[in-house]
């Protein structure tokens, strides 16, 4: 439940909302820095349901997938924020290796491939040539899903 106020009344188009319906902001997210928006199926108590998390850290997303599972992983995107030359970017992720210190200096990086086929990396970093530690892969249309045990906790308290 919300407790609302008129001055978070938005406005939204008709192809949002019927005609009269009135909505309210409930989180405004000013982020400065590339995300992780990893989604993934958890079930408890016999109850099955999808799981999103907002992730600044490779090192929070590399720990989700191990704890989670890779099979739970249903959909990972990247967000970039806007620069003064352009709009934000929601990039689709379907492939995520991650690479040893021995690979590259500074610990471990992890490198994306999107939809397009392009590789890149959270941090600003050299691509190495050789990716030998495929951590996730976008699962087919149709595939069967995965579903991890219970919600998870990265470390400092904070659930997702």
């Amino acid at each position: 439940m919300f407790a609302t106020s008129d001055v978070n009344e938005e406005t939204f188009s008709s192809a949002f909302a019927p005609p009269g319906v009135k909505c309210w902001r409930a989180v405004n997210l000013v982020v400065a820095r590339p995300i992780f928006v990893p989604t993934w199926y958890a079930s408890e108590h016999g109850l099955s349901f999808s799981e999103h998390a907002l992730l600044l850290r490779q090192e929070d997303l590399l720990q989700l997938i191990e704890e989670v599972g890779a099979g739970s992983l249903v959909n990972l995107q990247y967000l970039v924020p806007a620069d003064k030359n352009k709009r934000w970017e929601i990039r689709d992720i379907r492939k995520v290796w991650s690479c040893s210190r021995d690979e590259i200096a500074g610990g471990p990086v992890v490198v994306m491939e999107d939809q397009r086929g392009l590789r890149f990396t959270h941090i600003e970093c050299e691509i190495p040539d050789r990716l030998d530690r495929e951590i996730w892969l976008a699962r087919p249309q149709g595939m069967p899903i995965r579903k991890a045990k219970r919600s998870t906790q990265l470390r400092g308290g904070r659930n997702h």
